[in-house]
């Protein structure tokens, strides 16, 4: 099945908004603080009822290189809305919920419906809404996740973790504790996933970083060769509300599900 340029930016931005590039040494992690309380170090949440925001987004892969601007909404733990546009026209329009994936692909005029399993499954990773939320806010993905290990390094507190089959590393700015880079990995087919938040500004009480990037390895089953897919989000504008914001997705009957 064909796929659009749009509708590949719009499932990356929808569901994943990595491999360590350090070098194996660990003298270079500096000393553990075994004693130190993990609430203490652990990136401070985002706290907030609705979310409003517009971004300027550049997606790259193996084929592509796309400019386009985004609006993103969210309600906390339960809905995310994206709206895709280039050059003044809307391309897709999707919406994520706890437990389904709805993307409406105007140039085409068709629908898809899709779930966290199915898409885990396409990239050979695993995706739900909590990790797609905290990528969108800079927040820990994982911070119930066992077997918590702090190490200093640097200016960072770094919070190593384990969820499932999945390591996960955490780097929190020691200042102000905000979370500047996660590293999630999985241990079965070391398919990775990086996030990077860069530029932090203050929204009145809330904090909300400037630029965000997010790059996905994964290497296709039956393939011995690696595919990386990157996007960057600069902010343009972001508002924080607890008044209720809407959320437009409606199906024209004129549409098709593919």
């Amino acid at each position: 099945m064909h796929i659009s340029k749009t509708y590949l930016i719009g499932l990356f931005l929808i569901t994943s908004l990595t491999l360590f590039s350090c070098k194996s040494n660990k003298t270079a992690l500096g000393t553990k603080h075994l004693g130190t309380p993990l609430d203490s170090v652990m990136a401070k949440e985002t706290k907030f009822t609705y979310l409003k925001s517009k971004f300027k987004l550049h997606f790259h892969d193996a084929k592509n290189d796309v400019k386009a601007k985004v609006r993103l909404r969210l309600k906390k733990d339960s809905l995310i809305w994206v709206s895709i546009s280039k050059t003044g026209f809307e391309g897709l329009r999707g919406m994520v919920t706890r437990d389904s994936i709805y993307i409406l692909d105007r140039m085409k005029k068709v629908y898809r419906v899709s779930d966290f399993k199915t898409l885990s499954k396409n990239f050979n990773f695993e995706v739900n809404f909590d990790i797609l939320q905290s990528m969108v806010l800079g927040n820990m993905p994982f911070r119930g996740a066992s077997k918590s290990k702090i190490v200093q390094k640097d200016k960072y507190w770094l919070i190593k973790q384990k969820r499932k089959m999945i390591d996960i590393e955490n780097y929190v700015n020691n200042e102000n504790r905000k979370l500047e880079q996660v590293l999630l990995t999985d241990i079965i087919t070391n398919n990775s996933l990086r996030m990077v938040y860069e530029d932090y500004a203050a929204y009145n009480d809330k904090v909300f970083p400037g630029k965000s990037t997010i790059t996905v390895k994964h290497r296709p089953k039956n393939s011995n060769q690696n595919l990386i897919t990157s996007i960057s989000l600069k902010s343009l504008k972001v508002e924080f509300t607890d008044e209720p914001v809407k959320f437009p997705f409606r199906v024209s009957k004129k549409y098709a599900r593919e």
